[in-house]
């Protein structure tokens, strides 16, 4: 009973996983809780993305959008943060394969967001990834079908330390002066 039980729980896992691990991307978390997120049949988009609370959180804003077929850069909020997107060279095809290349953004992303992430869509997959703090270029690989378009997102200010923290921090040690002052 338990081993039916078990067989039909991964044949089910299997069916709906659809292409799991379908793109790569150097500079992103590889491992759960970050793990890649992959979707089949959807579109990533903000509303999407924070419906699914994406990487946990719910606040994704979409920074820019790069069109494969178009040839087109697309930023729906007006930030700018130079998001380059190139293919590998096929010399079989003769041509540009759009299943690999390179990605890049400018790092000033980092100052004015505390996480970015990653979405790569070809056919009807998409994955998104959450990248490591700092990273602003790499590589990308799509094994099965030529990309779509690669969409950068980010969210939530970049953290700056506080001015109650310092006054908290300064408080204690005026506290401690004055209790080692009266203790001797």
């Amino acid at each position: 009973m338990k081993w039916k039980l078990l067989a039909i729980t991964f044949g089910i896992l299997f069916v709906f996983a659809g292409n799991i691990y379908a793109f790569s991307i150097t500079g992103a978390y590889t491992v759960d809780p970050n793990a890649p997120l992959n979707y089949y049949n959807e579109n990533d988009s903000e509303v999407f993305l924070n419906g699914e609370v994406a990487f946990g959180f719910d606040d994704w804003v979409m920074i820019q959008k790069y069109e494969v077929d178009d040839d087109w850069l697309e930023s729906p909020h007006g930030y700018n943060y130079d998001l380059i997107v190139d293919p590998f060279v096929d010399p079989s095809e003769g041509d540009d394969s759009w299943l690999s290349g390179t990605w890049s953004f400018n790092p000033t992303l980092w100052t004015d967001f505390s996480n970015v992430m990653i979405a790569l869509k070809a056919s009807n997959d998409f994955t998104a990834f959450l990248m490591m703090p700092g990273e602003v270029s790499g590589n990308w690989t799509s094994p099965a079908h030529d990309l779509s378009h690669f969409t950068l997102y980010a969210r939530g200010p970049a953290p700056v330390p506080e001015p109650s923290t310092l006054l908290l921090l300064g408080a204690g040690i005026m506290g401690l002066a004055a209790y080692r002052r009266k203790k001797n």
